[in-house]
């Protein structure tokens, strides 16, 4: 983890590039977050657990995560998910304010695009990746939210790093938000279905490489969902992107 300095001279922590990573999502690893499960993170052992444990004829029983239909999620920091701990003045919590309240604040926008900006540079010049070989895809915003942040996400990041946006992903049905379901098993089926390919891209994705842009990964359900329908149709390979990580504890196993 490193610190970084954000708006109005307030400190944020950030994932590190050299963080110890997990094998399955590559949600980056530490002690007190993964202290029984040797080299993989809470949400992949919840997930592997929420299969076994899944009854036969279950649509959990179809979920396949090793390996995941993407290859990769790469994330700017840790996302709390509880808004009565978040302190300003704690680094580890800043990002989460700040996920929390961007989409009213320009300057968040233009900071967390910029953010992403980099760790997409970066990982296109580490990996030698050509940009005419990608495209940007975002994950389809709730119809209940009349401020389409990931919309704008995706375009600021595309203007600013010269490879197209082509949302090529469509909801076909609404769901409830992810956070309303307390079980992984409800958040995979929360999603099943609901995101179809639409038909006048199904050629443009053909073995193209998809950064698929999120704003906060949790379970991996709608990320998984995604990733699934781009593969199926095509696509070389999908990347994940997001502003914030929140590892996803059940409720039985919080404190």
């Amino acid at each position: 983890m490193k610190q970084i300095e954000s708006k109005n001279g307030k400190k944020m922590l950030i994932f590190d590039d050299k963080d110890n990573l997990c094998p399955y999502c590559s949600y980056p690893l530490s002690e007190d977050e993964n202290p029984k499960f040797k080299n993989q993170c809470f949400t992949c052992n919840s997930v592997a657990k929420a299969i076994r444990e899944a009854p036969d004829g279950s649509l959990m029983k179809n979920i396949q995560i090793h390996p995941y239909p993407f290859e990769k999620i790469i994330c700017i920091g840790k996302y709390y998910k509880l808004k009565e701990s978040l302190k300003e003045s704690d680094p580890a919590h800043f990002l989460s304010l700040c996920l929390i309240h961007y989409k009213n604040d320009p300057y968040n926008l233009n900071f967390f695009s910029n953010l992403l900006k980099q760790k997409i540079k970066n990982f296109i010049d580490k990996n030698n990746l050509k940009k005419k070989d990608i495209i940007i895809c975002g994950i389809p915003d709730l119809e209940s939210k009349n401020h389409k942040k990931i919309d704008l996400l995706c375009n600021e990041i595309s203007k600013k790093i010269k490879i197209p946006y082509i949302q090529v992903i469509e909801k076909i049905k609404d769901i409830p938000p992810q956070k309303k379901r307390e079980k992984i098993q409800e958040r995979y089926e929360n999603v099943f279905g609901a995101y179809v390919l639409k038909e006048e891209y199904k050629e443009k994705i053909k073995k193209k490489i998809v950064f698929l842009i999120d704003d906060i990964v949790s379970t991996m359900a709608t990320s998984y969902e995604c990733s699934k329908i781009l593969k199926e149709n095509g696509a070389k390979k999908v990347y994940i992107f997001a502003l914030g990580r929140n590892i996803f504890i059940p409720p039985e196993k919080k404190k």
